[in-house]
């Protein structure tokens, strides 16, 4: 192959890698918002995993970057739900209220591989029912044990920049010291900026362990809570201590919200749903244009504005309350409440 054929291949990965991390971000923000006691420790154990898919995605994107590649997050973004990915995977994403299938699918999403039986057999295939009147397809099925990881993912994709690099050299794959003037540099007190191999390579091996954990443990390489374990935390409602083993917390409970407690909405939604609701399509409408300026931003700021990238953060903080006058719309005849679809609105 040459070196045109490897950087791309290399680019089409890390292109992977940013859709993968910012499809996660709508359908945690889903689970999180149905919370009706947004102080509750499931929501904010919710929002902190937000955070951190943040965190992934710019970096992944600024790898990217320094690799001479410019990220597309409006392509990203434009993509319905539930979404479907080959590699890693099989893999398929939804957009579903706090429960037990969202629980197990986040479980799945985070998975390192060997700690499946945290999830309990009879939890293993959790069917979601479609709506014809908006989505022919048969009822969607969750399972466990996906051929791939995202860690897997990520070795693959690592492997791949090292082979590189070894073949033609650090200067030629990462340009101009990694365009580092393009890139977002700080996310909190992170510098997340990439101007060589050995860079990319340690930020790509905290997603890994933020993810799944450090070398099948519960923490990453920070002795924070990996997310695979936080869900199963999530799952049973008992936290995990810092010498636990894996699918054994024997931490100090909590509640985990059900019934009254979470708003049953939809999953899957789509704005063609709420038809017969104008206050629904009013509302998702309001959210629809917000999360577009949103993603407006984010676009622009990993082609070369990364300031903008603050000022879409700042975006997704003004969602919640868009989300919120989405979410009182009950759909009766369905019995369920409406949800923020996060389709992008149509061009004008």
């Amino acid at each position: 192959m040459t070196f045109e054929d490897d950087i791309k291949k290399l680019h089409e990965m890390l292109q992977g890698a940013c859709l993968v991390e910012f499809s996660t971000i709508p359908a945690y923000l889903t689970g999180w918002w149905s919370i009706k006691d947004r102080r509750s420790t499931a929501a904010k154990l919710l929002r902190e995993l937000v955070t951190v898919e943040m965190r992934h995605l710019s970096i992944a994107a600024n790898v990217l970057i320094a690799t001479g590649g410019e990220p597309d997050i409006h392509a990203v973004a434009a993509l319905d739900y539930p979404r479907s990915f080959v590699a890693p995977g099989p893999l398929t994403i939804h957009l579903l209220p706090f429960g037990k299938p969202f629980l197990n699918m986040g479980m799945t999403i985070e998975s390192p591989g060997d700690a499946t039986p945290c999830v309990p057999k009879e939890d293993a295939e959790v069917m979601l029912a479609q709506s014809p009147e908006y989505d022919p397809q048969p009822p969607t099925l969750i399972t466990f044990g996906a051929k791939e990881t995202i860690g897997e993912f990520y070795r693959s994709l690592m492997k791949h920049l090292d082979a590189c690099v070894a073949q033609y050299g650090e200067n030629k794959v990462f340009p101009k010291g990694g365009r580092v003037e393009r890139q977002y540099a700080y996310f909190g007190q992170d510098r997340i900026t990439v101007q060589s191999r050995d860079e990319a390579d340690a930020l790509m091996q905290d997603i890994i362990w933020e993810g799944e954990g450090d070398g099948g443990g519960i923490l990453d390489s920070n002795r924070d809570l990996s997310h695979f374990f936080t869900f199963h935390e999530l799952s049973v409602g008992r936290f995990y201590k810092p010498d636990d083993k894996p699918c054994q917390p024997t931490g100090d409970t909590f509640p985990v919200p059900e019934g009254d407690g979470v708003v049953d909405t939809l999953p899957d939604p789509k704005v063609a749903a709420y038809a017969k609701y104008p206050a629904a399509v009013k509302a998702a409408g309001e959210f629809t244009d917000l999360y577009g300026q949103m993603i407006t931003d984010l676009d622009a700021g990993f082609k070369g504005n990364p300031d903008l990238v603050d000022r879409a953060v700042g975006r997704m903080r003004q969602l919640l309350a868009r989300a919120d006058a989405v979410l009182d719309c009950e759909l009766t005849d369905r019995q369920k409440y409406a949800a923020p679809t996060f389709e992008l609105p149509a061009k004008k």
